[in-house]
């Protein structure tokens, strides 16, 4: 018997870990099919703090990128260092956070570090509009 995932949830690595002072943006991701998306963004131990914000495109390229400005957080988290501990927060959005208006259907996330810091981002897209059809067994 083959098992589908009901919910039709897609998990994808947005930033690979990396040790840097600049910002860095992941590969825009595609919600057409998607009504949410979640970035989880992770900074390791350091005093530095990073700002996470949400990016809208047109296309997977990043035509017309611009922050997304929607939605219950309007996009941004930040990351507080203290130094100590690794820190680690989630953007969410959806579909209607989105300028839908002008066509905008992809979505990034940019972390943007106030000094060298490893950091990192996932992301997890999910209540697909098309799920795929099964077959009874």
């Amino acid at each position: 018997m083959i098992h589908r995932l009901e919910q039709q949830v897609r998990f994808d690595l947005a930033i690979a870990p990396v040790s840097t002072a600049a910002a860095t943006t992941s590969a825009y991701f595609d919600m057409t099919e998607y009504g949410i998306q979640g970035f989880q963004c992770a900074a390791g131990i350091g005093s530095n703090n990073v700002a996470c914000a949400v990016l809208q495109a047109t296309d997977s390229s990043g035509t017309g990128a611009k922050a997304c400005t929607n939605g219950p957080q309007s996009g941004v988290a930040t990351l507080t260092g203290d130094g100590t501990n690794a820190q680690s927060d989630v953007v969410e959005l959806t579909d209607r956070d989105l300028d839908v208006t002008n066509s905008f259907t992809h979505a990034a996330i940019r972390m943007t570090p106030t000094g060298t810091m490893v950091i990192a981002a996932s992301s997890v897209r999910g209540n697909c509009r098309h799920p795929q059809a099964t077959m009874p067994s």
